[in-house]
């Protein structure tokens, strides 16, 4: 993606698994610790049993129950139905293993969290909510019964899984132009490229051996979930109980997604589908699915963006030379280009120590968000024509000149950056999915229960 691009690129599988696992510790407080203590204790400790092993660590009864009553929790706030099933049990029991599997994994390959990583998360929510982080700490103590320090512990945890995930897969994951244009291509013709879809699914997986009894198994898994959502029950509680997809403890949803960002035997179904109805059965190379579809939307405004065409001189900053010095020296230059004593491109060709000095400063067409902040907030300020003050960044001190102002359509770099997007989140979906796959039959891994 070219440095245009980049403002529209929001990385959605980066903010979705985040956002849901925040709030997953923020409305539940997931306790991590690890309580395991002989059943025959006579002083009143509570009695639990393991329930998992992975490596050579355990997950108990008490962790597998504490996490149950946090979806519960959460169930009940969002207003969605409790799930009451072995299957749902099951479903928390394997996010708990997962988990373990991926904090293991960090842990080993020396990925670490900062206590000011922790803390500006604390100070996110705590804007979130307009309050201070000692005002929001002392409500989730208060109102919902979180101990602060098992938060803290789930917190990192998150961080670890995300930098971990960043570090093995994002990185090795590349979408070419080709791919791009080819995707552009194929979405235009069906002209939905643009459109968004609030939906959910539930997936029922085929086995590797695909051994004929396994996926009559799976088939009747399926379409007993399709009779329950038929006759009556909420989407998002089914897909709890019975989805194998790694969202179905979020009921499924999928947010807010446009065409591009949805596999393509999705959107065949979401196209012509009726608000809050769900699609027949339909089978992919991984299973079984069904989808429900909450609401759609268009996006088809054009997107006009103001672009800017500056000239610009650079003086550094040296730790071997007074800084002083080096702002009265911008001041005595900025001085002669205004009385007209020296042509800016000259004087930026010859004293500049920024890389456009070679182009007689000229940096081009610049659009918001693509520069420094105090360096476009003077740029917005100035008029076509004007050279500004002198003005100060991290890097050093500087003078611009606007050459020119324009109105651009950027109906086709979003379009790009969408079909970019959504090309790199299928494929990262898909390799994070094998990746944990492959973690887990590294581990050792026994289910008690």
């Amino acid at each position: 993606m070219n440095s245009k691009n980049h403002m529209w690129d929001v990385k959605v599988s980066d903010i979705k698994v985040w956002l849901r696992a925040l709030a997953g510790i923020v409305m539940g407080a997931i306790s991590t610790s690890v309580l395991c203590v002989d059943e025959s204790s006579s002083d009143g400790t509570l009695l639990t049993g393991i329930v998992a092993i992975v490596g050579d660590e355990v997950i108990t009864d008490y962790e597998l129950q504490t996490e149950i009553s946090s979806f519960r929790r959460q169930f009940e706030e969002s207003g969605r139905p409790i799930p009451n099933s072995s299957d749902f049990e099951r479903q928390v029991l394997e996010r708990l293993i997962t988990t373990r599997v991926l904090v293991r994994k960090a842990d080993t390959t020396g990925v670490r969290v900062a206590d000011d990583e922790i803390a500006r998360i604390f100070k996110q929510l705590a804007d979130r909510d307009g309050v201070s982080v000692t005002q929001y700490l002392e409500r989730l103590e208060t109102d919902k019964q979180i101990a602060i320090e098992d938060l803290r512990r789930s917190i990192s945890e998150e961080i670890k899984i995300n930098k971990l995930r960043q570090r093995e897969l994002d990185s090795s994951i590349k979408v070419s132009r080709g791919e791009v244009d080819g995707y552009i291509l194929a979405q235009s013709s069906r002209g939905d490229i643009n459109d968004e879809y609030l939906a959910a699914h539930i997936l029922v997986k085929i086995p590797e051996s695909k051994e004929e009894g396994l996926i009559k198994r799976a088939m009747d898994k399926i379409e007993e979930a399709a009779k329950r959502i038929d006759g009556g029950q909420d989407f998002r509680a089914v897909a709890t109980e019975i989805s194998e997809a790694s969202d179905a403890l979020e009921g499924g949803i999928l947010g807010w997604r446009s065409a591009a960002a949805l596999p393509d035997l999705f959107v065949q179904k979401l196209v012509d589908m009726p608000l809050r109805r769900r699609s027949d059965i339909f089978r992919s190379s991984n299973g079984f699915h069904i989808v429900f579809l909450y609401d759609k939307r268009g996006t088809n405004a054009k997107i006009i963006v103001q672009e800017t065409k500056v000239s610009h001189i650079l003086l550094k900053i040296d730790p071997y030379v007074d800084e002083q010095s080096v702002a009265n020296r911008a001041e005595e230059i900025r001085s002669r280009i205004v009385v007209g004593l020296e042509d800016f491109g000259d004087v930026a060709k010859n004293v500049s120590e920024d890389l456009s000095a070679a182009n007689r400063g000229d940096l081009g067409w610049l659009i918001p968000g693509e520069v420094d902040p105090e360096f476009e907030k003077v740029m917005t300020g100035l008029s076509v024509g004007e050279v500004s003050q002198v003005f100060r960044t991290m890097v050093g001190y500087h003078i611009i000149q606007i050459a020119d102002r324009r109105e651009t359509d950027f109906s086709d770099e979003r379009k790009r950056a969408l079909a970019e997007q959504a090309l790199r989140q299928k494929k990262l979906e898909i390799r994070f999915e094998e990746w944990v796959r492959e973690l887990r039959d590294t581990t050792y891994i026994e289910i008690k229960i």
